[in-house]
């Protein structure tokens, strides 16, 4: 739904998104996860470093790849973060 959906309260419901995401924020509570905060983890100094690698290495590799600088579609990019960080 739209911007207008959205603001006058016609957008689609969604259980098993809000479900999923329910489960996101109890998980960590329920398991003793103290280094988890509204569901996300909080990354040590060498966590983020690391991370940051493998981001470089993958940008690195796709510009050799297409031989110039390798840009992603914004919709894509969270996707190919989340699964480098992960």
């Amino acid at each position: 739904m739209g911007l207008l959906g959205k603001l006058f309260g016609k957008e689609k419901s969604q259980p098993y998104v809000d479900a999923g995401t329910a489960l996101a924020f109890k998980l960590p509570r329920s398991l003793n996860l103290p280094d988890w905060n509204d569901g996300l983890p909080n990354y040590t100094q060498e966590e983020i470093a690391a991370i940051d690698r493998r981001l470089s290495q993958f940008q690195r590799m796709s510009n050799r790849e297409l031989g110039g600088e390798a840009k992603f579609h914004p919709e894509v990019l969270p996707k190919i973060q989340r699964m480098l960080a992960g």
